[in-house]
């Protein structure tokens, strides 16, 4: 039985999917693809530069909505694997670059590879060229994780919420370079952030409706080039972060002390600060 509503531990909203395990998606986002299913309903997102281009890739983390298509899938990438272990989610991909495959392919951690599915779990949109019209659902997402022996429901990770109350007017800064550039814009009355790509709303192709967060979180982090197509972005240690919320920013560092542990944020007494209720977005910068 599916158990009943309750808060959830990643979004602090009460939700019927609040006992549910959170899945992690990796989304592209090339212009290609867009406009993309089901990025506006993930509890959590990290998004990062993957390319020396500039190119940034997501991965939406989904545990309260349970959307009913999302897409273009892509492929995994080692930068995030440290965060599916830190929220002991179930990683969808379609593919990925041969280091984390082979990692993936031992089970490191549990993982739906759509390469090894494409027809039945993972499907592909005739109107839109490859490799850009991957998509897959959650009842699909679900059946299969069931049927590969993975637990669906596990809520053990969880962060500290707090009431939000609009306190100021503050926008985060531009995010990424010209072509992919993102914008987050705060709105005091609905006291929610909405995000803009290249001066354009960015709109879930599933709602209709143009992506909102309750937090954006600014982590800035290192990277080493590997290849034109390849990033390392360093998501294990620690480093400076901001987190925008209720119209203010709070500095703040950010510590993830191995690659299995959650993603903390933290103030200047080593406390973490506490989130406000709704979707969290969390932007990776690199120098």
């Amino acid at each position: 039985a599916t158990p009943k509503p309750s808060i959830a531990p990643l979004s602090g909203l009460v939700c019927d999917n609040a006992a549910y395990r959170p899945w992690a998606v990796m989304l592209a986002s090339d212009p290609e693809a867009r406009p993309l299913a089901g990025i506006g309903q993930a509890d959590m997102t990290f998004e990062m530069p993957v390319a020396e281009s500039g190119v940034t890739r997501m991965m939406m983390v989904y545990q309260c909505q349970h959307p009913s298509e999302f897409g273009s899938l892509r492929s995994a990438r080692e930068d995030f694997i440290p965060f599916v272990f830190g929220l002991n989610a179930i990683y969808m991909h379609w593919g990925g670059e041969y280091e984390v495959l082979a990692k993936l392919n031992q089970n490191i951690l549990d993982n739906i590879n759509c390469l090894r599915l494409d027809g039945t779990t993972c499907l592909r949109k005739k109107n839109i060229p490859m490799p850009h019209n991957g998509y897959s659902t959650s009842d699909l997402f679900l059946a299969k994780a069931k049927s590969l022996g993975y637990e669906i429901f596990d809520n053990s990770i969880s962060y500290q919420h707090t009431k939000g109350k609009s306190q100021g007017l503050v926008n985060p800064p531009p995010l990424f370079n010209d072509a992919n550039r993102v914008t987050w814009t705060y709105n005091a009355e609905s006291n929610l952030y909405y995000r803009y790509r290249t001066g354009k709303p960015e709109v879930d192709r599933e709602t209709g409706k143009q992506v909102m967060a309750s937090n954006i979180v600014i982590l800035n982090t290192t990277s080493t080039y590997v290849s034109i197509l390849y990033n390392r972005v360093k998501t294990v240690g620690s480093g400076s972060a901001t987190i925008y919320q209720n119209g203010i920013a709070i500095p703040a560092t950010w510590q993830k002390t191995t690659e299995k542990s959650k993603l903390k944020f933290l103030n200047a007494d080593n406390k973490e600060i506490p989130l406000v209720p709704g979707s969290t977005w969390i932007e990776i910068l690199t120098n």
